[in-house]
């Protein structure tokens, strides 16, 4: 019975450590943690979503907002590919 229990807790491990490396794995390869990815890509969502709102007016009222989306969003890219 022990040899079952020290498997079933090794198999336990493996699976905590994969379900680990699932939120790890990508923001270790661009050199953050978990919680500074979780930031950075947070604040990246904000400015897509302020500029979405920015195009959505622009759409309805062209003469309002008529760059800020494109240099919003050129901005982000290249402070993304900036990045690691």
């Amino acid at each position: 019975m022990l040899s079952f229990e020290n498997n079933n807790q090794s198999i336990t491990k493996k699976s905590q450590l994969k379900i680990l490396s699932f939120f790890t794995d990508h923001p270790k390869s661009v050199g953050e943690t978990y919680i500074q990815h979780f930031f950075v890509a947070f604040r990246f969502s904000l400015k897509l979503f302020m500029s979405s709102i920015a195009a959505l007016i622009h759409a309805f009222l062209p003469a309002l907002f008529k760059k800020t989306a494109s240099r919003q969003i050129k901005n982000m890219y290249r402070e993304m590919t900036s990045r690691k």
